[in-house]
């Protein structure tokens, strides 16, 4: 019996599958997204999403689907949303920074806290 497992996990490894390759063009993988960052709430029904607008980037907070914008969150000009963290399904946490640019660093950025029944700040 146990040489007709080594026997047949021998013959499984040995077996060469050939897939065909998918013909992706190259600049498929130079584009920019649409969103920079994606986070789910607890509940698996809503998405914050972070996308960039020119000198500053704002969250959406979506149902799943996409289809839905519950929120819209921006701070202006060169004001950069850092993380969205869902400590509750109806809460979310984000903080933002100003940006000036990549080597600068300015400490610990101001943290917001937002229900999403009203997205209001509080």
């Amino acid at each position: 019996m146990r040489r007709g497992i080594i026997l047949v996990t021998l013959l499984l490894f040995t077996i060469n599958i050939k897939a065909s390759p998918v013909n992706i063009p190259v600049e498929a993988f130079f584009k920019n997204a649409k969103f920079s960052d994606m986070s789910i709430s607890p509940d698996g029904k809503h998405l914050a999403v972070t996308y960039d607008t020119g000198t500053s980037n704002s969250v959406a907070i979506m149902d799943v689907g996409l289809t839905k914008v519950l929120s819209n969150i921006n701070f202006g000009d060169y004001m950069r949303i850092g993380r969205v963290y869902w400590p509750r399904a109806d809460r979310f946490i984000l903080s933002y920074s100003k940006f000036v640019g990549y080597l600068d660093n300015n400490g610990t950025p101001p943290i917001h806290f937002y229900r999403l029944s009203r997205t209001q700040h509080g």
